[in-house]
């Protein structure tokens, strides 16, 4: 073999090594539908696009949809700086509309958010167990075994739109048959002053799945009509009969 063959096969042999990745990449696609949380009004559909390496969260994005089919805005979510904290970027309103965190460091999050042409900016420090986004998603997954054996955890939240964190207390409250499997019930409580105004959000995790299957509490998608979030139900296994006959593709 000459010498020229066997640079060429040497990297070859490299290339492969190098893309060969160390474990399976999964993209999981799926939807989330919204109701009105009182009337039980169809609001609109995720559609999730989401990647993972084994039960690691990497990345993924979110397209939110109107029930006639209009888009109405989408998330990005990068996991790559930590687990439970996205760079994220949530738009609404052809770009009028912004949330996002574009910065990570071991002391602070940097946060931005923009309402038409007006831009904020501002570090929130580190806390314990402190999350944002959709990476509160992953804290609880994380916690799972606590909720199992009946213990609360006690976290923090980045609240984008507000620039700051907020304390809660994550109660379980028993499991139950849901969607096909043993399930658990989990109430997000505002743990100080928020209590008085906010209203604890509730979810339901597959403990075999490990996954979200419903969301009972604030929306992150705005009423047109009154500028205020929606206060919804967000099913991720199963199909309302509200929901529209045709939906976006995944």
């Amino acid at each position: 073999m000459g010498v020229i063959n066997v640079v060429a096969t040497l990297v070859i042999a490299a290339s492969a090594l190098l893309s060969t990745p160390a474990s399976a990449i999964e993209t999981k696609s799926y939807y989330g539908y919204a109701t009105d949380l009182k009337t039980g009004e169809y609001l609109y559909t995720e559609v999730h696009n989401h990647q993972y390496d084994g039960d690691r969260w990497l990345s993924g994005t979110m397209k939110f949809y109107a029930p006639d089919g209009r888009f109405m805005g989408d998330k990005a979510l990068d996991f790559s700086k930590d687990a439970y904290i996205p760079l994220v970027t949530f738009t609404l309103g052809g770009g009028r509309y912004q949330d996002s965190i574009t910065a990570i460091s071991a002391k602070s999050v940097t946060v931005k958010t923009k309402r038409d042409k007006d831009i904020e900016t501002k570090r929130v420090a580190r806390q314990k167990n402190l999350a944002a986004d959709s990476g509160f998603n992953a804290l609880l997954v994380d916690n799972l075994d606590d909720f199992k054996a009946e213990k609360s955890v006690d976290l923090s939240l980045i609240v984008i739109g507000r620039r700051d964190f907020y304390r809660f207390k994550a109660v379980p409250k028993g499991q139950l048959d849901f969607a096909g499997e043993t399930a658990i019930r989990i109430s997000i409580q505002p743990d100080s002053l928020l209590r008085f105004v906010v209203d604890p959000l509730n979810v339901i995790y597959g403990l075999e799945s490990k996954s979200l299957l419903r969301y009972e509490g604030i929306s992150n998608i705005l009423d047109r009509a009154t500028g205020k979030p929606f206060n919804v139900r967000i099913d991720y296994r199963v199909k309302p009969d509200k929901a529209p006959a045709k939906l976006p593709g995944l």
